[in-house]
């Protein structure tokens, strides 16, 4: 949830205040909001290959657009998810 907040952000859809409270909901009841330094970006782009929302190879995000509102289906270059997911890691 943080990597696709992380991809709304970027994109204007979702804004830095309220990227900032969805991580401060998933960090309080004990979801990551980073991830680990040693995690393959490839393992990561693997397994969301495997993700029911994938169509035609491609995967498919659900992008926060603010609280409570959502973007079904977006298809995200993986380019800049490749660079959200660095950017999370070293954040971490």
């Amino acid at each position: 949830m943080h990597v696709e907040g992380q991809i709304a952000r970027r994109l204007g859809l979702l804004s830095e205040e309220d990227a900032g409270r969805q991580d401060h909901a998933l960090a309080g009841i004990g979801l990551a909001v980073t991830i680990p330094v040693d995690a393959p970006i490839d393992g990561l782009f693997d397994a969301m290959r495997l993700d029911k929302k994938r169509r035609e190879g491609r995967i498919r995000c659900t992008l926060p657009e603010g609280i409570g509102r959502a973007r079904l289906g977006v298809d995200v270059a993986e380019s800049l998810m490749r660079e959200v997911l660095r950017a999370c890691q070293k954040s971490s």
